[in-house]
């Protein structure tokens, strides 16, 4: 059977039969255009993926190395921690430091050339990585987050201000003040073609429910119109 949407002409009969099939319409219509959006969606999104998404998938293959700045509190937290793909992370940066010492440079610079002459990954803070590749458009950070990173001001302990910058950071958070000001001076990555069709989003059945809920209304509807109706009818008889 088709559920092509197609105009006709008036129909006789009763109000549950033309609640039915006006439903059934409206569900056609929804279920075809997004049919076709999701057509779309799929001829236009690139085939190249990342190889890998998070450290869990970085430190199962074997063509990539990592490292991290130098002296930072990443080489700490991965010695230091008892999560097996942490601890795997640090032992490849330590097997890697064997023979390629810039895998735990101080220079962040010296990361970001190794990783664009390919098979090298580096992990760090993600504001500070975006900072640095806001005009490379070969550079693409993972998804996945390794750890969150809260930036803070240093006052002494016990310090009478410490109250009064809670409050001014916080009502500025509230105000969208801080979004304001990262808005305005972050720097923004710059056109690089394949990003629209790299982020293009493929529609999935969770996108179209709304769809099957007006079907679903549309039978509720029909059942107690029709209800009404033999309750009228049996009332008259």
């Amino acid at each position: 059977m088709l559920i092509i949407p197609k105009g006709g002409g008036s129909f006789q009969g009763s109000h549950v039969a033309k609640i039915v099939v006006g439903s059934w319409w409206i569900f056609c219509v929804v279920l075809t255009a997004t049919y076709t959006g999701n057509l779309v969606a799929f001829l236009a999104v690139t085939k190249d993926a990342l190889p890998f998404q998070g450290v869990e998938g970085m430190i199962k293959q074997d063509v990539y190395t990592w490292g991290v700045v130098g002296g930072a509190s990443w080489v700490t937290m991965f010695q230091l921690s008892s999560l097996p793909v942490f601890k795997a992370v640090y032992e490849g940066m330590v097997r890697f430091n064997r023979t390629d010492p810039d895998v735990l440079s101080l220079d962040q610079k010296v990361h970001i050339d190794k990783v664009l002459r390919g098979n090298y990954v580096h992990i760090g803070d993600r504001s500070q990585i975006q900072v640095k590749t806001a005009n490379e458009c070969s550079l693409f950070t993972g998804s996945a987050e390794i750890q969150p990173v809260q930036y803070s001001f240093g006052l002494p302990n016990g310090s009478p201000l410490t109250d009064l910058f809670s409050q001014k950071i916080m009502a500025m958070h509230e105000n969208g003040l801080i979004s304001f000001w990262k808005r305005r001076r972050w720097p923004k990555r710059d056109f690089c073609p394949g990003i629209l069709q790299a982020y293009t989003k493929v529609i999935s059945l969770a996108d179209i429910q709304s769809a099957f809920y007006l079907l679903g209304v549309g039978f509720v509807l029909a059942f107690v119109s029709i209800m009404f109706e033999v309750t009228l009818y049996v009332v008259k008889v």
